[in-house]
């Protein structure tokens, strides 16, 4: 499966319509995509710092934050990400399980609210340390618009733990995605075939240097022009 020209589409982090309705993409019991992607170096404020991004992978009904649970990828790269996904259905009653059907609540709410255990917990800590404190503690990664506590400091009361512990049960139908990754240099094992010596090489455009003139630079990290671009960088994500 190749999925390079919908990288933007699915990297994008604007979008900010529900997702309710819209069909699954089913794979395989194994496949891979292979995206090649540009991370926009000349955004950057300072010249000097390296161009990073971080990705997050992540079942489709839950968001997260990808600078603390992500993986920091640098350009000029190949990474190889292998994925596995586990899958928890706990029974309902009469059975003792005691889990909550958050997906349900999610689709009654129009596509909105939390779809674990986690999620319901941090909203219900959102919810009682706005009104307790005015502010939201750093350490909590819920979405929303909400006003975050300037001090660091600042935590959730062992009483508002409790609280919320009690109150969010486990979801009746629980995803874990794993990955593990394998970084190699620019110039090393892991091209697709749209890599290779005989495939047509992209236009690169002139690039301004800090004196304000132009210049022709040669983009890629080696002398080998197979070699990847040194802003860009190759996302190899396997499945199984």
């Amino acid at each position: 499966m190749y999925e390079a020209n919908n990288a933007k589409r699915m990297f994008d982090p604007t979008t900010d319509r529900s997702y309710l309705g819209i069909k699954p993409i089913l794979l395989r019991s194994f496949a891979e995509i292979f995206l090649f992607l540009y991370p926009q170096p000349e955004q950057y404020l300072v010249h000097h710092d390296p161009v990073q991004v971080h990705i997050l992978l992540h079942e489709a009904h839950r968001l997260g934050n990808p600078f603390v649970e992500g993986i920091p990828m640098m350009a000029g790269k190949t990474y190889n990400v292998f994925i596995n996904q586990r899958v928890t259905e706990r029974l309902k009653a009469p059975y003792q399980t005691n889990c909550t059907d958050y997906l349900k609540l999610w689709k009654k709410n129009g596509g909105y609210g939390p779809l674990t255990g986690k999620a319901c917990s941090e909203q219900c800590i959102v919810e009682n340390m706005l009104e307790t404190e005015g502010c939201v503690a750093q350490t909590i990664s819920y979405p929303g618009n909400y006003t975050i506590c300037e001090d660091e400091d600042t935590y959730p009361s062992d009483d508002i733990n409790k609280k919320c512990s009690l109150q969010c049960k486990d979801a009746c139908r629980a995803s874990r995605c794993s990955a593990t990754s394998a970084a190699t240099w620019a110039c090393g094992w892991g091209y697709p075939w749209w890599l290779s010596s005989t495939s047509p090489k992209p236009w690169w455009p002139w690039s301004p240097t800090r004196s304000g003139t132009r210049e022709r630079r040669r983009p890629y990290t080696a002398t080998n022009d197979i070699c990847i671009p040194k802003n860009y960088f190759i996302l190899g994500l396997f499945f199984s």
